[in-house]
């Protein structure tokens, strides 16, 4: 079947959904506070014994009529902190398995902003750097006006991403600064300070966590390539199929298996999307990018993953991007680190 690229978006379709993983964390938290999670829920229109069966994805609409029901109803102070102990990374399957793969803290940062949709399709997550380090951000829905909600969305996020940082890194790590777009918490401020354990500012335009270069750079004790790969591709096909993603990351799924093949023009691709050229070009206009710089971004991407692994030549590499030769890989390796591939293999630790 043909599909529709929406002319607004670049997505394939628009869906707001949250991941069971999400919700169900909800429901222990409540739990948490001696609060009657099955109930709640039954409030908002969910059957909570059901959707713990069949793991469907859920309404955002529902998740904040829960959260509403919950405010309203009862005083939770510091719920969101509280939040963060209560998901987990594998809640969220092949998600959470890539994210705890990650090589280091940039490659976690960069996948959970390319991929955040698959968790919640309906918010806003990204990672910038900088000189000094990076910032990954989290930017709470415009209609969110309820104080306690805002600040339940930017805590729990923020909280819940230090969480799995703190197990892939180090348990007693604290990160540069954090921001909240909420209020200050006023007498339950010493429990946010003691459990970021780092600089705070609210009322930010964003809610936000910075790191340093060292931190950003530092090899994960549970690092595994292949594994993140592999579950990032089953991220991205999940992603496509539920039409939660855009038109660029469709693309770069069909390049980790045409790349090898030297296959992927833009007329390959249409064909491989089921979509016509001049929609894929349009597509491609919207979101400001084309073919050429996705390859681009795609190859600089793999190449830090494969540059690393002992089972790979330099001539496997350059295959496995889709290079006619060692030569015009070993150019452009030089042109985007500065030295060659076989000098940067010389210096960098390597991954079996």
């Amino acid at each position: 079947m043909k599909q529709h690229i929406d002319k607004t978006t670049g997505l394939v379709n628009d869906g707001s959904s949250a991941h069971i993983g999400t919700v169900l964390g909800l429901a222990r938290t409540l739990e948490s506070f001696n609060l009657d999670s099955v109930a709640i829920f039954a409030q908002a229109g969910l059957d909570l014994k059901l959707i713990e069966q069949t793991h469907e994805r859920i309404s955002t609409d529902i998740v904040n009529a829960i959260l509403k029901l919950t405010l309203d109803q009862h005083i939770i102070p510091c719920f969101g902190l509280r939040y963060a102990n209560n998901v987990f990374p594998l809640s969220y399957e092949e998600f959470g398995a890539a994210l705890l793969a990650s090589a280091n803290l940039r490659e976690f940062c960069l996948r959970l902003a390319r991929d955040y949709s698959f968790i919640n399709s309906n918010e806003v997550v990204g990672f910038e750097e900088d000189e000094k380090g990076g910032v990954l951000y989290f930017q709470a829905e415009a209609k969110t006006t309820n104080s306690q909600q805002l600040n339940l969305q930017c805590s729990g996020t923020l909280a819940t991403w230090l969480c799995m940082i703190r197990m892939m890194y180090n348990p007693d790590y604290h990160p540069e600064k954090v921001a909240l777009q909420s209020a200050d918490p006023g007498i339950f401020r010493d429990e946010y300070e003691s459990f970021f354990g780092c600089p705070l500012s609210f009322l930010s335009d964003r809610s936000y966590i910075r790191f340093n270069n060292h931190d950003l750079d530092f090899q994960l004790p549970g690092s595994n390539p292949s594994l993140a790969r592999f579950n990032d591709n089953m991220v991205m096909k999940y992603l496509a199929e539920q039409g939660q993603t855009s038109i660029c990351t469709q693309i770069k799924i069909c390049l980790l298996e045409q790349l090898p093949k030297g296959a992927y023009n833009i007329d390959e691709i249409a064909q491989l999307l089921n979509i016509s050229v001049s929609d894929l070009a349009q597509a491609l206009q919207l979101e400001h990018t084309s073919l050429t710089a996705i390859v681009l971004t795609i190859r600089q991407e793999l190449v830090m993953e494969y540059i690393h692994r002992k089972d790979l030549s330099i001539s496997a590499i350059a295959h496995l991007l889709g290079f006619s030769d060692c030569s015009n890989f070993s150019r452009s390796f030089k042109l985007w680190h500065g030295i060659s591939p076989s000098e940067y293999r010389k210096h960098a630790p390597s991954i079996k």
